[in-house]
């Protein structure tokens, strides 16, 4: 088109993440940077706003085009699959925006590009949509039919009903349909909760600012508008991280003057919140496998005046003679199936395949067994995912204390006691009698304007 539009660059954002399997907030990123000077916030969140809920719906919107398309979804040209699914992800899921509207650009949209002779496809599809009230198609088959009103694929529904029965597996599914609150921590290097508790009412209001009931450090905002260029944010006195991932780095116990290790630190949220723990004095070392996010890292300790920590470029699988039994603490967040964060990352549920959930317990196993060998005698092993499958949670628990008896669970009740349980089937003895409840981990279930889906497991060594 001859001149910026929204809608338009939310199909082209759309279509460069799906083809190049791109992560939507590294694309998304970019693409904002090279924006006009002139296009304003307002536009730039709907840009954001329209590429997530397609991300999110994209099996409800192909399979509501398919419909009522002759040329199925998976054999059109990107570009008009893309700007058909944003225009109905309009229509099904943005009340702000009349149906009418979200079909006038989409074929505006076409008629401006190279293939303006499909503009009255577009426009014949859409309309014909529009007409019957845009209506999900019906299944037959109870787990196809949720996974249509869902948008997610059957195979993660049937492993979560496995692990929570359909009942649990439904509320999942339609919590990780909805947006999320942004929650912030209080850097309290640099002030205290109470003062950046005044400055974010002050920016937003009264009534925008909710205090965690877990954290004391942490706040959900009701607006983030604008969030990168907060002064707050830029200058280091707070962090953008869930209370599932904070709740995480809390389990650590970790004291002024411990050692500690975060062996799969980035981007660096749990190391600074342990740095915050350990009252900036200790010895903190925070690693990735990737250079340019050990960098990303190192910044951020600058910003937020962190003066404990190394950020080191480290293969986690690679043992470090050196470390072994020298850390109070090693902080295992472990690369995972990301199951649990679908409302930050919704790609992930269309780009994991069975053959990566298979690679990704192999390469926790791995991990774990390095990091048993760190942590010294009495010391605290904590293993945590942001995902909420068995296999990368209890399971992989279970098969580390059956390998290393030298372990043994703590009690979360005691450690971490604003977590509640979670009664799962895998973890049940109602289901499993000869097997009593595990006291050493939880799975926390996503939830409503609150914490993501996470799994927090601690293990001591025996002294």
């Amino acid at each position: 088109m001859t001149a910026w539009n929204a809608r338009e660059e939310a199909a082209l954002t759309l279509e460069e993440i799906l083809a190049k399997k791109g992560y939507s907030s590294i694309v998304l990123d970019r693409r904002i940077q090279q924006y006009p000077p002139s296009v304003d916030l307002r536009d730039k969140a709907l840009v954001t706003r329209l590429v997530y809920g397609a991300l999110t719906h994209l099996n409800t919107l192909d399979a509501l085009i398919d419909s009522y398309s002759k040329t199925p979804v998976r054999r059109m040209k990107p570009y008009i699959a893309c700007t058909l699914r944003v225009a109905c992800e309009q229509m099904l899921y943005e009340d702000r925006i009349p149906d009418r509207a979200a079909v006038y650009e989409a074929v505006e949209a076409v008629k401006h590009s190279r293939f303006k002779g499909l503009s009255g496809f577009v426009n014949g599809v859409l309309r014909a949509i529009l007409r019957d009230g845009a209506a999900v198609p019906k299944v037959k088959d109870r787990l196809e039919q949720m996974a249509l009103d869902y948008s997610l694929p059957a195979g993660i529904l049937k492993d979560w009903e496995a692990s929570y029965g359909p009942d649990m597996t439904l509320d999942i599914a339609r919590r990780l349909s909805t947006e999320t609150s942004v929650c912030v921590r209080c850097n309290t290097i640099k002030c205290t909760p109470e003062e950046l508790e005044a400055e974010l009412k002050e920016q937003l209001g009264d009534d925008a600012v909710r205090r965690s009931k877990a954290l004391n450090e942490l706040f959900y905002l009701g607006s983030a508008e604008g969030l990168g260029g907060w002064k707050a944010l830029t200058e280091g006195r707070m962090v953008v991280q869930n209370e599932s991932a904070a709740l995480s780095a809390a389990l650590s116990l970790v004291q002024p003057g411990m050692k500690v290790l975060d062996m799969c630190a980035a981007p660096g949220g749990k190391s600074t919140f342990m740095a915050q723990m350990m009252e900036n004095k200790g010895e903190l070392y925070s690693c990735d496998v990737h250079e340019h996010k050990v960098r990303l890292m190192q910044a951020q300790m600058e910003r937020m005046g962190i003066t404990c920590c190394q950020t080191l470029q480290q293969d986690g699988t690679a043992f470090q003679p050196e470390w072994e039994e020298t850390f109070d603490v090693v902080m295992l967040d472990a690369p995972c199936s990301g199951l649990g964060i679908l409302r930050n990352k919704p790609e992930i549920r269309w780009f994991r395949e069975e053959g990566d959930f298979d690679e990704l317990v192999l390469l926790q196993e791995k991990l774990l067994s390095q990091a048993a060998r760190y942590v010294k005698p009495g010391g605290r092993l904590v293993y945590s995912t942001c995902t909420i499958r068995a296999a990368e949670n209890e399971g992989q628990m279970e098969h580390f204390l059956s390998e290393y008896p030298d372990f043994s669970e703590t009690d979360l009740e005691k450690d971490l006691p604003s977590v509640a349980i979670c009664d799962t089937i895998s973890n049940n003895y109602a289901k499993r009698p000869e097997k009593p409840f595990s006291k050493g981990w939880r799975v926390i279930l996503p939830e409503e304007k609150g914490r993501d889906g996470f799994f927090l497991a601690s293990l001591v060594k025996q002294a």
